[in-house]
Order: C-alpha cells, then structure tokens, then sequence
C-alpha cells in the first residue's frame, strides 16, 4: 500500500510541477525579415473555362529566398531560405494563399488567409504560426509586385514557448 500511495503522490506532483514549467512563455520578439523571393517552380491548374483566371483555378509555387541584407549572419545576396504553397482563385480578380517560409537553422513562418491588394501593386497576407525562433508568429506578409521576382516582407511578432525534445 505504501508503494502505491508514493506512486499516486508522484504522479500527481508532477501533473502539478510539469505543466507550470511547460506554461512558462518566452518574452515576445518583432520581427521583420525582408527578403528576395525568386519563383523557381510553379504548377498551374487551370480548370474551366481555360485561359482565364477564375474560381477554383490555383497555382502551386516554390521560391527561394535570398538576403537583400545581412540576416542571420549571412551576407547580403545569399540564399536563405525558401518558401512554397499553393495561391487558389476565390474570383477572376481575388485569391487566397496557403504557404509555408523555411529559414533553415531559424524555423518556419506560415501564412494564410486573402491575399489583399494595395496600392503600390503589392499584397498583404496574414501570418498565422511558425515554428523554432518563430513560434506562435502572429504578423502580416507583404509580397511585393513582380511576377517572378518579389521583395517579401515578414512583420510579425513571435512566442516561440518552451522548446519540446
């Protein structure tokens, strides 16, 4: 019986200790990373009616990222990253994006949701989560105009939380 109970006391000290410590949250960091995006791959799916941008049409994309300027700790012009997703038409003139930015070594920053035009021919696009240094990313992406070639803007503020082996 006392074995039991000493088991039963163990288990239950560290329900109570563990999720304290899980709980903690790291200070939150803004960031703003502006890179260099350059369209190295895209698949476009051009449903009916052909040839024309409409409903349902979506195009899947590969980019890769470089440095405009130094960025962690690598110069300016270099590869550091990529991104890919999939760009999906809601009407001959709106879309939506789903994607997901790798910066190897940092972590991830998804974004998601209407891509909304501006003025100055870019768009902004929310960003809902990441991973690593970019845990928890709460911020806004905006792609730059430009067809093959874009600056891209990540703005966002991160809670990366407790690192989980």
């Amino acid at each position: 019986m006392p074995a039991r109970l000493s088991l039963l006391l163990a288990v239950v000290l560290a329900a109570t200790v563990v999720p304290g410590s899980l709980g903690a949250t790291a200070v939150k960091k803004k960031y703003s990373i502006k890179v260099l995006s350059l369209t190295r791959v895209t698949i476009p799916h051009d449903l009916k009616p052909k040839g024309k941008e409409n409903r349902g049409d979506y195009i899947e994309f590969k980019d890769l990222l470089v440095t405009i300027g130094p960025l962690f700790g690598t110069k300016e012009n270099q590869p550091i990253g990529y991104d890919q997703g999939t760009l999906t038409y809601t009407s001959p003139s709106a879309a939506r994006v789903l994607g997901v930015a790798t910066f190897p070594g940092q972590g991830t920053i998804r974004f998601k949701g209407p891509m909304r035009p501006r003025r100055d021919g870019s768009n902004l696009v929310p960003i809902v989560g990441g991973s690593g240094k970019f845990g928890r990313a709460k911020g806004v992406l905006v792609i730059g105009p430009g067809d093959q070639r874009s600056v891209n803007t990540f703005t966002f503020t991160a809670n990366p939380g407790p690192v989980v082996a």
